[in-house]
């Protein structure tokens, strides 16, 4: 498993009284299978410099806490997610609740939900606990914000929306979002991580056919990387696409035509590669007979990309019934291109071909 962040400093302080003890030895081996990557000696020495440091140190000292996270991260980095989950845990019921640190455990603790957490409804509700318990802990610390705090909370919403993200968080994880924006506006307003926290934030608007909002959003984007000249940005681009759908969905062509167009001059076609629509709709309809009987069937149909990413004289070239014909041309019609660009001129493109399946489910 990658790691994004580690918060804590991973040190030993050396003490002249135990310069040759037991621990040292471990600790110093611990470091050399670090140095080399060697992943089963990381744990292995790792287990035994905690195990000489909790004799070493006792249980409550910083020292014996900086290698229990060693051993954690260890045990990740040997797929071992449920005993490294387990250790977090345990340090994480030793700290203050509506600290920094407990904020960096519930954190390591959501980038294990997916490996240790199973689908079934108890884990469901302890995954959704874990997440509630960040949201607190977040809510306590905004009050002093910092760049460390703003981080952590950065990297939790990140995790959260990533790995958790369903119906019933959707509400706190959107205003998390939010207030994850403001914080990062304030501190730097040249943060890269503002154009991020924006898309998914467009994203979840329009996952809720909150379109005004979503289309807010996805326009500053488009506007702040215009401004960078830096229109290649993936971030850009993907608000390019997601403003077409926007559009399209809303029935305001006009507004769909300036960003399928601005996606054909900065993302060229590439030669003998059939163009991907960037809005698309699916036949939501199918012939009661054909239906009735189970019959499957498709329509291959013949279009042309017009100068503004138009469907254009789209035409039925084949078909297994005539009854699936007009409802597939229909959709087709409706579809949305990025045009082709030659010599800096948008133009048509003929000759597309698209197959329809229809399947009885």
């Amino acid at each position: 498993m990658q790691r994004f962040v580690i918060f804590w400093s991973i040190f030993f302080l050396h003490s002249p009284v135990f310069a040759q003890d037991d621990f040292n030895q471990a600790y110093r081996a611990y470091q050399d299978a670090e140095a080399q990557q060697d992943k089963p000696a990381i744990l292995k020495h790792a287990l035994s410099a905690y195990e000489f440091g909790q004799k070493k140190f006792g249980d409550r000292s910083e020292n014996t806490r900086n290698l229990a996270l060693n051993l954690a991260h260890a045990h990740v980095l040997n797929s071992q997610f449920q005993e490294a989950f387990d250790i977090f845990s345990r340090l994480y019921q030793a700290t203050d609740e509506y600290s920094v640190e407990a904020l960096a455990l519930v954190v390591e603790k959501l980038h294990l939900a997916k490996e240790v957490f199973k689908s079934t409804r108890a884990d469901r509700r302890r995954q959704h606990d874990l997440v509630k318990s960040g949201f607190r802990i977040i809510a306590k610390l905004r009050k002093q914000i910092n760049p460390t705090v703003v981080d952590l909370t950065y990297e939790f919403a990140l995790v959260a929306y990533n790995k958790i993200y369903d119906r019933v968080l959707h509400r706190d994880i959107q205003t998390l979002m939010s207030d994850l924006e403001t914080d990062l506006i304030a501190q730097e307003p040249d943060d890269t991580r503002i154009q991020e926290v924006r898309f998914i934030l467009g994203r979840m608007y329009l996952d809720r056919e909150k379109y005004a909002r979503a289309e807010a959003k996805f326009k500053e984007i488009v506007a702040h990387f215009k401004q960078q000249n830096d229109v290649s940005n993936p971030y850009s681009v993907a608000s390019h696409g997601l403003l077409v759908q926007l559009y399209q969905k809303t029935e305001k062509y006009e507004q769909a035509t300036e960003h399928s167009v601005a996606l054909g001059q900065i993302t060229p076609w590439q030669e003998n590669v059939e163009p991907i629509p960037i809005y698309r709709e699916q036949v939501d309809d199918y012939p009661k007979e054909l239906k009735r009987k189970r019959i499957p069937g498709f329509v291959k149909i013949e279009f042309t990309i017009s100068e503004i990413g138009e469907v254009i004289q789209a035409t039925v070239v084949e078909s297994s019934h005539r009854a699936f014909n007009k409802m597939s041309l229909e959709t087709v019609k409706k579809w949305r291109y990025a045009p082709r660009f030659i010599d800096g001129k948008a133009v048509r493109s003929e000759g597309h071909i698209v197959t329809i399946n229809f399947v009885v489910g």
